[in-house]
């Protein structure tokens, strides 16, 4: 017999351990690798998956290299993941010669080490093996809107 690993599952802080990504506040923070690029508010640390631009941006607000903020997405042209791209992504991320460059990799792709599961021969596939945080689904957002 063969053990198998159909899904890892955990809530969105706790997956970045399993899968190696960099956690749900990173720049590249969707926990399907879909490519979507978090939002922040002006010179903030924290990255938000937002698909509607901020309508109170201001342009030059932002004191990052690369934009703060982005225009909205239809959530019927969300970006999709792409096997291939995730391979070249945690390639460029272990092959980083120095600190600088690891860092840039990380922030680029989302990526900052290969997923503890990775050795495992029977597995549906990384990243495809992860679910998404359904378990905070339910109460997101309701103190907003109730208070």
């Amino acid at each position: 017999s063969r053990l198998f690993l159909l899904l890892g599952m955990a809530d969105g802080p706790a997956m970045a351990y399993l899968n190696g990504w960099n956690g749900h506040n990173a720049t590249y923070g969707c926990c399907l690798l879909c490519g979507l690029r978090g939002q922040h508010k002006p010179n903030g640390s924290h990255y938000y998956p937002a698909i509607s631009a901020l309508s109170d941006f201001p342009p030059n607000a932002c004191k990052h290299s690369e934009p703060c903020n982005h225009p909205s997405i239809s959530v019927n042209n969300l970006p999709a993941f792409l096997q291939t791209k995730y391979n070249s992504d945690l390639h460029a991320v272990m092959k980083a010669m120095n600190d600088a460059q690891y860092r840039r990799f990380r922030q680029n792709t989302g990526i900052s080490k290969p997923s503890i599961f990775s050795a495992i021969t029977h597995i549906l596939g990384i990243p495809s093996c992860f679910t998404a945080d359904l378990m905070h689904l339910g109460a997101l957002n309701l103190t907003d809107l109730f208070f």
